[in-house]
């Protein structure tokens, strides 16, 4: 009589399995040494008994979270196709010159108003004590209007029409249904903010994966180890016509 494969380590390598679809993951915590994971996955999936088995499950699962997965898939295509601008963006904005009169610097109206006060506070307080350095008449320079938003002005003589570059991260708090499925925190790192996204290739893999256009190719005849470098590591069951 033939040796069911079906332990219950290996029943707990198909859950686990079912919980991201990573053999090398559901190894490790089904309790397969962490070293040999990899190997172990690639000898269990590719038994045609494990095979049936997780499509079994899969099967179960969708007649009993039939909702839950629909939810799962359309959150994986809203990351497969999400702009990655509405979480952060690389832009060119005008430089403190560019709008200016003459192409002098340029304030912000608060910005004015407060140079303009601190300029008056020196000039009484040389009225006031005629030791202290007598300012100079206000330069109001380039004016009030400056926007940081701006584009950059194509005859800028201080930038030569390039403005300045920034990255910005949009307020998370109003991302779009799109955004907020590859949106996965933000870290504060020495260098300044990282934002954390799925990107688009671990999405459409994932989302390939669900569909069952995307499959592990496992070598048996090197008992699961690794393939060379150049094999495929997955097999598309996709055909594009010309």
């Amino acid at each position: 009589m033939p040796k069911n494969p079906l332990t219950p380590k290996v029943l707990r390598f198909i859950d686990e399995y079912l919980v991201d679809l990573n053999g090398t993951a559901a190894a490790k915590r089904a309790g397969y040494s962490a070293r040999s994971a990899k190997a172990i996955a690639f000898q269990l999936l590719g038994k045609p008994a494990i095979a049936e088995a997780i499509a079994a499950a899969k099967a179960d699962r969708s007649k009993r979270v039939q909702v839950d997965q629909d939810a799962i898939l359309r959150n994986l295509l809203a990351a497969a196709h999400a702009d990655r601008n509405g979480l952060t963006e690389f832009r060119r904005v005008c430089c403190r010159y560019c709008h200016g009169k003459g192409f002098q610097y340029q304030r912000t109206p608060g910005e004015m108003a407060r140079d303009k006060a601190e300029h008056a506070r020196r000039v009484a307080e040389h009225k006031a004590d005629a030791k202290k350095p007598k300012p100079g008449r206000f330069d109001p320079q380039g004016g009030v209007g400056y926007h940081k938003l701006r584009d950059p002005n194509q005859d800028c003589p201080e930038c030569f029409g390039e403005g300045i570059g920034e990255t910005f991260i949009k307020d998370t708090r109003k991302l779009a249904p799109e955004q907020r499925a590859i949106f996965e925190g933000v870290e504060q790192t020495r260098e300044g903010l990282k934002i954390k996204t799925m990107g688009r290739a671990e999405a459409n893999a994932l989302l390939m994966r669900h569909e069952g256009m995307l499959q592990d190719k496992v070598d048996h005849t090197t008992k699961g180890e690794k393939l060379p470098a150049n094999a495929e590591p997955a097999v598309l069951n996709v055909t594009i016509g010309k």
